[in-house]
């Protein structure tokens, strides 16, 4: 089995880093994979490689009625290179990729998986109709099932909610990040991890800041992740107005994210929307007590009061009550974070999460044992 993973975006987020973490799975299961990246995404490419993979840039095939012909012709270029790599089957990382590539997996004659990572209610019918080459869909979470447009029959679909390691970090690692941000012992450090783009909701936590600085004069946030040259510019204009420019720390894409988590007090995750958050998890890995906006995939991972706190989406007050009150509350922060980390040890495992992906691959190849469980 030789499985070829779309990656539809040229820079590197939840999509790339949580189908890099499956192929790595699936590798442990004896399956075999390479990675398609967009022209121009180098930083994704290195990624992959990065891994253990290989990873090829390719022209993205463009769906199109009125040029049906065109797409046509992408598509089988596409489908010629899938034979001469020898894939056995495509996984789309998400609902991007499937509309782009699907038919030129069902051009290769192998058998396209659609990876569906957040919340899509509503889909122009153009986009629905170039998926319908899609063979089996993987949802990140019951919750983005539920809402998805396209209906997908039970024996159709699979739930494969990502799973952590529990990565071995010293536990003063935290005095080295503080150190590197020029940050005193004494300074509280709430995190949030998030490529910096319209999908998370950085206004209100900036809001929240405006309120929190009041209180708690030595808080600053640590955001962690890439900075969309767009978006960026939009948070920086919210940085000013609410007068917490200096509060906010942008790391950029790190690598080395359990090590920055040991330094975070809190760590908060104010979206908009969200699958299931990879970063959450990783948090309550590691202790970390959590504050997130209560909604879709989020609602499977914390139960609000007992492995962290949950607010209303859009409302800066409650995330400011929330964050003030873990940081007033050592007791309740530890007793949130040891909960949490107890839910990610048996519900969100690398075990169950290796287990779900070879439960997604034996539904692609009914009755083929895979290669590392034979």
């Amino acid at each position: 089995m030789r499985i070829v993973h779309i990656l539809p975006f040229p820079e590197i987020g939840g999509t790339e880093i949580g189908q890099v973490n499956l192929m790595l799975a699936s590798r442990r299961l004896g399956v075999d994979a390479f990675a398609l990246v967009p022209e121009g995404g180098d930083a994704v490419a290195g990624y992959v490689r990065a891994a253990g993979f290989e990873a090829f840039p390719y022209a993205v095939p463009q769906p199109s009625f009125r040029h049906g012909a065109r797409f046509w012709r992408e598509s089988g270029e596409l489908a010629a290179f899938l034979h001469e790599r020898k894939a056995t089957a495509m996984h789309c990382a998400n609902v991007l990729g499937a509309y782009h590539c699907a038919l030129a997996g069902r051009r290769a004659g192998i058998p396209v998986i659609g990876h569906v990572r957040g919340r899509f209610e509503e889909l122009p019918f153009r986009e629905k109709v170039f998926m319908r080459w899609v063979d089996r869909w993987a949802f990140v979470s019951r919750s983005t099932w539920d809402r998805f447009c396209i209906p997908v029959k039970e024996e159709l679909g699979d739930v494969v909610y990502d799973g952590v390691s529990f990565a071995a970090v010293p536990e003063d690692a935290g005095t080295g990040v503080r150190a590197e941000f020029g940050l005193s012992g004494d300074t509280v450090i709430v995190g949030m991890v998030a490529r910096v783009a319209p999908q998370k909701d950085f206004e209100t936590l900036i809001r929240s800041a405006a309120t929190l600085s009041i209180r708690f004069p030595a808080m600053r946030f640590l955001m962690v992740g890439d900075l969309d040259p767009l978006h960026y510019p939009r948070v920086r204009r919210w940085l000013e107005e609410h007068q917490v420019a200096d509060r906010f720390l942008f790391t950029g894409f790190r690598r080395d994210i359990a090590r920055l988590m040991k330094a975070m007090d809190v760590a908060v995750l104010s979206t908009h929307g969200e699958g299931l958050p990879l970063v959450l998890l990783e948090a309550m890995s590691h202790s970390r007590p959590v504050v997130a906006t209560g909604l879709d995939g989020i609602l499977e991972v914390v139960e609000d009061g007992r492995t962290g706190l949950l607010v209303p989406h859009g409302d800066a007050a409650a995330l400011a009550e929330a964050i003030g009150r873990l940081v007033s509350d050592p007791a309740l922060a530890r007793r949130l974070g040891e909960a949490g980390r107890r839910t990610v040890e048996t519900k969100f495992s690398q075990q169950a999460f290796e287990q779900s992906v070879e439960r997604l691959y034996a539904g692609v190849f009914p009755g083929m044992a895979l290669p590392g469980k034979r």
